[in-house]
């Protein structure tokens, strides 16, 4: 079993994947302003814009409901999961997931 500790820029460790998701809705920062939006979005730019603000306050509204275990023991999924992508130590104990 592995426990996730500090989380950087987020905290943790989280009680409840709702917890998490909150506090991961009320911190994170799309990568680009709404200006270099604007700039490589074209046409579609007040709609991206838009559909980026309401992802991150659907995330905070629904983080009750993302999850059907809401408390730990919690499921880890990870569509990268290959040897190159883990460290393990020399009694094949996983030390981290790089990614």
């Amino acid at each position: 079993m592995y426990q996730q500790g500090l989380i950087p820029g987020l905290g943790g460790p989280f009680d409840t994947v709702t917890e998490f998701f909150k506090v991961w809705a009320a911190k994170v920062e799309f990568g680009m302003s709404n200006e270099q939006l604007r700039a490589v979005s074209g046409l579609y730019a007040a709609e991206i814009i838009l559909l980026v603000t309401f992802f991150i306050k659907s995330i905070n509204k629904l983080a009750g409901r993302l999850s059907v275990r809401d408390y730990g023991l919690f499921l880890f999924c990870y569509g990268d999961f290959g040897y190159n992508n883990v460290i393990i130590d020399n009694k094949y104990y996983v030390l981290g997931v790089i990614d």
